[in-house]
C-alpha cells in the first residue's frame, strides 16, 4: 500500500512540473504576443452574401485606419471603405454615435 502511494505521489510530481515552461518559453510567448499587433492587410471577418455572388471584408492599415472591403465577385470589382468615415457618416445621420468595431468584436 505505502509503495502503490509513493508510486501515485511521485507520478502527480512528476506530471506537475512537465507542465511549467521556463522563464525564456513566457519571454518568447509574450513577444510573439506582442507582435501580434504588427500584422497588417490581413483580411478579417470575410462575410458572404445569401446569393454568394460578392463578399465583405476587414483589414487594419499599418496608418492606423480600418478599412471595409466590399468585392462583387461576379463582376470584379473591389470597394475599399475607410471604417472611421463610415462611422462619422452613420453617426451623423442617426444623431448618435455608431462604432461598426462592436460588429467585429473589436476589443
Amino acid at each position: 500500500m505505502k509503495l502503490t502511494f509513493t508510486a501515485v505521489l511521485l507520478m502527480i510530481f512528476q506530471l506537475s512540473t512537465m507542465a511549467q515552461g521556463t522563464l525564456e518559453d513566457y519571454k518568447r510567448a509574450k513577444e510573439i504576443r506582442n507582435s501580434f499587433g504588427r500584422v497588417y492587410q490581413v483580411p478579417q471577418q470575410i462575410i458572404w452574401s445569401e446569393k454568394g455572388d460578392s463578399f465583405s471584408y476587414r483589414v487594419n492599415r499599418k496608418d492606423g485606419k480600418r478599412s471595409l472591403y466590399l468585392v462583387d465577385a461576379l463582376a470584379k470589382k473591389k470597394i475599399d471603405s475607410d471604417v472611421a468615415a463610415i462611422e462619422m457618416q452613420l453617426s451623423a445621420q442617426l444623431g448618435k454615435e455608431v462604432k461598426l468595431g462592436v460588429l467585429w468584436e473589436e476589443i
